[in-house]
C-alpha cells in the first residue's frame, strides 16, 4: 500500500483494483506485472481493467 501511495495512487483504489481482478479470475491473476503500483496510473484505476 505504501508503494501505491509513493507512486501517487490512492491505496484504497489500488487495493480495489487488485481484488476486483482476483475476483474475476477466482484467484490470483497469472500475470502480476500489471498490478505493480509503478505500472499503473490513476486513469487505469478509475476505469480500465486488465
Amino acid at each position: 500500500m505504501l508503494t501505491a501511495e509513493l507512486n501517487g495512487l490512492n491505496p484504497q483504489e489500488y487495493l480495489h483494483y487488485y481484488l476486483d481482478a482476483c475476483g474475476r479470475v477466482n484467484g490470483v491473476p497469472a500475470d502480476l506485472m500489471p498490478f505493480h503500483s509503478w505500472n499503473l496510473t490513476k486513469e487505469v484505476l478509475k476505469g480500465e481493467r486488465p
